[in-house]
């Protein structure tokens, strides 16, 4: 009785399992993003979705790649791990698909790869309304197996609410009119000491725009300065009279609009930093640093 039973219940489980719904669904789950609800936000319409579902995930990646170098011919996109860990392809897709989003991602810095994904997620979670927990600029900067189909699904999502009606990006978010709110402090605008970082921090609200600041530093003789388009994160080279006055300095973005500049020079007096957006200074800008032995 018990083997008749056991073998009643795997055939139960087996006409579940070819049940068409359920294959459909199964289907769903690994072609869409499903939210913590158990529902798909983002899907394509409705004659695509029923194609989708007779389409292998091969054919799906081929298709998506060749909308994708129509849209954006001069990125080398081959695949949807390595192609997109940088960030860059992703701006620039949204710059294709609503332009004034990310005008200046040509100026992105390859190597600040968590940055550059943070802000092309955001930009899509705001110019799109795509959902916030998609997937983290972590998992995209490592572009691997794992997060792959997540890579791929967000890539989708883009392409299906770019091609809904929904209205253009607000014209207030991309005029160069509106202020940026940013506050600017910290010890080393106004006092360092030679051989050790000086630190100050700068705060954007709209992390979106971050690529409009630029930070400029220069010493006393106007033989040291450093100036750095602020790109999703900022990168400063200070120049001295002499080689071995190189120093570079670091920036570290630490969450929620907040970047930590630091630096060093090798020569005491005093300095000039501006902290600039679109050529214009911010807050109390410029600053007299004094630095001391």
């Amino acid at each position: 009785m018990k083997m008749l039973a056991h073998s009643f219940t795997c055939q139960v489980r087996g006409l579940l399992y070819l049940n068409p719904m359920q294959a459909i669904n199964r289907r769903h789950q690994r072609m869409y993003f499903i939210d913590e609800n158990g529902q798909i936000p983002v899907k394509p319409r409705w004659h695509e979705r029923m194609m989708d579902l007779f389409r292998s995930d091969t054919k799906r990646k081929e298709i998506l790649l060749s909308w994708l170098k129509k849209k954006i011919p001069f990125q080398n996109l081959t695949n949807f791990s390595s192609s997109w860990n940088d960030g860059i392809s992703l701006c620039a897709l949204l710059e294709s698909l609503r332009p004034g989003v990310c005008p200046d991602y040509p100026n992105m810095q390859h190597h600040n790869i968590i940055t550059n994904c943070r802000l092309g997620i955001r930009l899509a979670q705001r110019c799109l309304n795509l959902p916030q927990n998609m997937i983290t600029p972590e998992e995209m900067a490592i572009a691997d197996r794992r997060t792959e189909q997540k890579i791929f699904q967000f890539i989708c999502a883009i392409k299906w609410m770019s091609e809904q009606s929904y209205p253009e990006y607000p014209a207030v978010l991309l005029s160069s009119d509106v202020p940026l709110k940013c506050h600017v402090r910290g010890s080393g605008l106004c006092t360092g000491v030679t051989g050790r970082k000086a630190r100050f921090t700068f705060h954007a609200t709209d992390i979106s725009r971050i690529h409009d600041l630029s930070v400029h530093i220069q010493g006393p003789r106007h033989d040291i300065w450093a100036i750095s388009d602020v790109t999703g994160c900022p990168t400063v080279s200070i120049y001295g009279p002499t080689p071995h006055c190189v120093i570079e300095t670091c920036v570290v973005y630490t969450g929620d609009g907040l970047y930590e500049v630091m630096y060093e020079v090798t020569h005491p007096g005093y300095y000039v930093i501006n902290v600039k957006l679109r050529d214009l200074d911010l807050q109390e800008s410029p600053y007299l640093c004094k630095i001391t032995y």
